[in-house]
């Protein structure tokens, strides 16, 4: 972080802090005196001279033993706000924030409201409370982004704005919800003819291209007709008729994609098909931006993708053996953590139907589409992934979500380096039962 002004370093330098002191001693003892000595001696003017006197004293205190640790966050910002900033308060600069908290290190939310608030970074028990943090953050993709680091990693402000940025410019490529991005041209076009696109929706296409054939077809990104269908696309769900979903399903098949790796061109074979990389965006902005962070040396930080995709580099303290993550209990009544999860150079996301759903006939319909039936899926409360990185835990707690356990258990057998926890249960939200399987067996401890 760049030093501030001359004036501001005027008015926090050691001399100005240690002659506004004497200021304020010099009044505290002088204030009683002229009260007891005031011939007019009124109860009003007591309390009110005894009320100066507490908050004299109160700003003493502010200054003798806190403006040290206010001096680690005190400067002036890469986009040109001064930071001087005391407690959990934060400084918002050009659609992102920088908040430092003190005592526990990241505080949860009382009440899962969103299946964003799936995952909360969590305070274990190996943390030091007294851990300084900064977190940065901006929205994107309909959801925060935001990257935490240690304080004594504050050098790095420029650096994380640069990622978050990375990561918006992202959104104007791969989201389906702008027309004029790159997968909106694709979509529009690619059915009568070799498309090309530009390099960065290239490489998340041809990486989820990857995932739905590994995953057979579970988490399937050409699945944009049957989530239009059920309404979610428009934000108007409801039931279509079985004929309806038939018809969609036809227009949907990652086999349906045709790419030439020799000119980097796409061919849709069925019109009407529309690929969605909503099950992988979001992961794949957050490994582009972990790749900047760690290009410019910063080896511990952690950023999420609205608090249901996490990529973990490094570790939140010194010898540590990583970021701590909660995972929310999926039950949207429930304030608690189900389970916690150590992470270090890994990715976690999870998959639910906490907030993107619709009730019709006493059942609830989630926007999690089963490729195979055309439906929402609703095996299970909530699927999460650990992966090597960002895209595939994404990609994977969607396909996790509309697999069986057994089907899980064979993926990760093949993939040692992934793991699930799948939590069940009935259409109230009670849980009755979950599983863990592949490395979630070592790194996730149910609370």
């Amino acid at each position: 972080m760049e030093q501030g002004p001359t004036m501001a370093r005027i008015l926090l330098s050691l001399p100005a802090r240690i002659s506004f002191i004497v200021f304020l001693l010099s009044k505290t003892v002088s204030l009683p005196r002229s009260v007891m000595g005031n011939s007019v001696f009124s109860s009003a003017g007591v309390i009110a001279e005894s009320m100066l006197v507490i908050f004299m004293l109160y700003v003493f205190f502010i200054l003798f033993f806190c403006l040290d640790e206010a001096f680690l966050t005190c400067g002036v910002s890469p986009e040109g706000t001064i930071i001087n900033k005391f407690g959990s308060s934060r400084v918002f600069l050009n659609n992102g924030y920088i908040r430092i908290k003190f005592g526990r290190v990241l505080k949860v939310g009382n009440k899962l409201k969103s299946r964003r608030d799936f995952l909360k970074p969590s305070a274990g028990k190996d943390v030091d409370v007294k851990q300084r943090l900064l977190r940065l953050g901006r929205p994107a993709m309909g959801s925060r982004f935001e990257v935490a680091v240690r304080s004594e990693d504050r050098g790095f402000v420029r650096d994380i704005h640069a990622s978050l940025r990375e990561i918006s410019r992202l959104e104007g490529i791969l989201s389906v919800f702008k027309g004029d991005s790159d997968l909106g041209r694709m979509n529009e076009t690619a059915a009568a003819g070799w498309f090309k696109p530009g390099p960065d929706l290239w490489d998340a296409l041809t990486v989820s291209l990857d995932y739905c054939r590994a995953t057979g077809g579970a988490m399937d990104i050409t699945c944009g007709a049957l989530w239009k269908l059920w309404g979610f696309y428009s934000r108007n769900p409801g039931v279509p008729s079985d004929l309806d979903i038939e018809i969609a399903i036809g227009k949907t098949g990652f086999c349906k994609v045709r790419i030439r790796e020799e000119t980097r061109e796409v061919k849709y074979l069925e019109p009407g098909l529309e690929i969605n990389l909503g099950a992988t965006g979001k992961g794949y902005a957050l490994d582009r931006a972990s790749s900047i962070l760690q290009n410019k040396g910063l080896r511990n930080f952690l950023i999420n993708a609205g608090n249901s995709s996490f990529y973990a580099s490094g570790s939140l303290v010194e010898k540590g053996r990583g970021w701590k993550i909660g995972i929310r209990d999926p039950r949207c009544e429930s304030s608690r953590d189900f389970a916690r999860v150590m992470l270090r150079d890994q990715a976690l996301a999870t998959s639910g139907a906490g907030v993107q759903f619709f009730e019709h006939d006493g059942s609830r319909f989630g926007h999690v589409i089963d490729p195979g039936t055309g439906r929402p899926a609703g095996r299970y409360l909530s699927a999460t992934a650990i992966a090597d990185n960002a895209l595939a835990a994404d990609a994977l707690s969607t396909a996790f979500f509309t697999m069986d356990i057994s089907g899980i258990e064979d993926f990760c057998g093949k993939n040692p380096d992934t793991g699930a926890l799948l939590i069940s249960g009935d259409e109230t939200g009670t849980v009755n039962e979950y599983h863990m399987i592949g490395t979630a067996e070592d790194l996730i401890e149910i609370v």
